[in-house]
């Protein structure tokens, strides 16, 4: 016969164990942070037979490079945080796990964030399912689709819904963030910035790929001018089509847009693979960006990281990304940009002071910091 003393100390022995592994698994579960991954354009979810952790191709949007370097830097900032991607996976992520069927709500997610552990929900756009219990990040990256096109009023409103509800907004440039103080009533202590950066793909060093790349799109170094941007209103390509196109001279590389009726001049394209795009930065004489309005100018910044100078448009987002480092124009006089190109004499880039400035490291510690200490 079993002594009782002998039973309760282990039944004891079992209820401390209960109690270590609770506080282990709590430790290491609970800093559990869901990263909405649903529509990331140009990343394919994995094929889900469980849990799968795999690189996705590196193709796609601003917004994707974006938080491809917020989660570059999770294991020097917040070691200790699980990321959670939900309906795909990038490097980066701890675990990835199919979302529930659309439209995606409290009542179809919670018992998802819930059997995970995850106490925090991160959104890289503004956008964030209504009715989840935990307090939501979201990303506003801009505001331009409030001003423009059929589905303006839309936008707002969505926007404003998602502004009063999400427990912190981040954004990506000082620009963007006063807008959202001045003109969207945001407190300024809601606020989080974490800035754009240069991937260390962008450099001025040449490859020894870079020819066979040149070729294949019919280019040769030095001899090209470069405008990486879609046909938007925003971003106002009429200023460059009306400078140059009764003009002969060097081609003009667009990337992004989809336009036909061009000029023999004009070389359009419309998907660049992601390891070319170096490549066309780093030998291009120079970069046209003439944007009414940005959030905050990613491609002038690699481009200027890879050694080639910018001409871009004078506007408040420009002055804080591209500052002295390039020449600011009006946006909407197409004489000074034709003429100004047509005199254009490059001046030697300090590519180091711009990884510097720009470092993923230091831009995404305040974004990085509120989120550990909100797992804390």
């Amino acid at each position: 016969m079993r002594k009782t003393g002998s039973w309760k100390s282990a039944r004891e022995t079992r209820e401390k164990w209960k109690r270590f592994r609770s506080r282990i698994w709590g430790i290491t579960l609970q800093r559990c942070c869901a990263i909405d991954l649903r529509e990331l354009r140009g990343v394919s979810a994995p094929p889900w037979g469980g849990r799968e952790r795999r690189q996705a191709p590196r193709r796609g949007t601003g917004i994707g490079r974006w938080l491809r370097n917020v989660l570059s830097v999770r294991d020097q900032l917040a070691p200790e945080i699980r990321t959670l991607g939900i309906g795909r996976h990038l490097p980066g992520i701890t675990t990835a796990v199919p979302g529930p069927r659309p439209p995606w709500t409290g009542i179809n997610l919670n018992p998802l964030l819930k059997r995970e552990s995850a106490r925090l929900w991160f959104s890289p756009y503004f956008k964030f399912p209504p009715g989840i219990r935990v307090p939501a990040v979201i990303t506003v990256h801009d505001t331009i689709p409030a001003r423009y096109g059929v589905k303006r009023l839309l936008f707002r409103t969505r926007l404003k819904w998602s502004l009063k509800r999400a427990w912190k907004v981040c954004t990506v440039s000082h620009t963007t963030r006063e807008e959202l103080i001045r003109e969207w009533n945001v407190k300024p202590e809601r606020i989080l910035l974490a800035r754009n950066c240069v991937g260390r793909e962008f450099h001025p060093q040449e490859q020894g790929g870079d020819a066979v790349v040149l070729e294949r799109h019919g280019l040769s170094s030095r001899n090209y001018l470069l405008v990486v941007s879609d046909d938007r209103p925003h971003k106002n390509l009429k200023t460059i089509f009306s400078a140059f196109m009764e003009t002969k001279g060097e081609p003009i590389v667009i990337v992004g847009s989809r336009r036909n009726d061009l000029p023999e001049r004009f070389r359009v394209i419309p998907f660049l693979p992601e390891n070319d795009l170096p490549v066309l930065y780093r030998h291009a004489r120079v970069l046209l960006h003439p944007a009414f309005e940005e959030g905050f100018g990613l491609p002038p910044l690699e481009a200027l990281a890879s050694g080639t100078p910018v001409i871009v448009s004078d506007i408040p987002v420009m002055r804080e990304v591209v500052g002295e480092r390039g020449i600011l124009l009006p946006p909407d006089n197409p004489g000074i940009w034709r003429n100004t190109v047509a005199s254009f004499k490059p001046e030697p880039i300090d590519t180091a002071e711009i990884l510097r400035e720009f470092d993923p490291l230091e831009s995404n510690r305040e974004l990085w910091d509120c989120l550990r200490n909100a797992l804390a």
